[in-house]
């Protein structure tokens, strides 16, 4: 939702959005909340239900049609924000300082005549998701090698 521990920002659509669940949740209706890495304090809730609001690692969701899926959040699969949260946190500042430094990129794009728009800060993640990707990827292909030569 845009908070994150190390910086909090609550926007009006946020506000709202919480309002709407907890007017359901008062009328009934059964809401699941699924903490992720923006909001992890909360996971210290896990099994616990405030009223109508269930909060849970996962919840298998079946639909009118009988179909079941199973609700999670993506971060589980994300050894940065899992494993290592002061290299998630150094990422949020430098993306930070990226998106500000964008601001005079985009002018002299613009003075340059430069077409579209063009993200300095998306740019940069896109490259360093490689790169951690490529890096866990390496680790793992050492651990399981010496198991497949044994």
């Amino acid at each position: 939702m845009g908070d994150e521990p190390w910086r909090v920002y609550w926007s009006p659509a946020q506000n709202t959005f919480v309002q709407k669940m907890l007017r359901r949740a008062r009328h009934g209706e059964k809401v699941i909340f699924i903490p992720g890495n923006h909001d992890e304090a909360i996971r210290e809730y896990v099994g616990t239900s405030f009223g109508n609001v269930v909060v849970t690692n996962d919840y298998i969701h079946t639909a009118a049609d009988g179909r079941r899926y199973l609700l999670l959040h993506g971060d589980e699969f994300d050894q940065v924000t899992r494993h290592h949260r002061w290299v998630a946190i150094l990422g949020d500042k430098a993306y930070d300082l990226l998106v500000n430094m964008n601001i005079y990129l985009s002018w002299f794009r613009r003075t340059l005549k430069r077409p579209g728009y063009w993200s300095l800060a998306g740019y940069a993640k896109r490259k360093i998701k490689t790169a951690v990707s490529f890096i866990f990827s390496l680790r793992n292909r050492s651990f399981t090698m010496p198991r497949t030569r044994a």
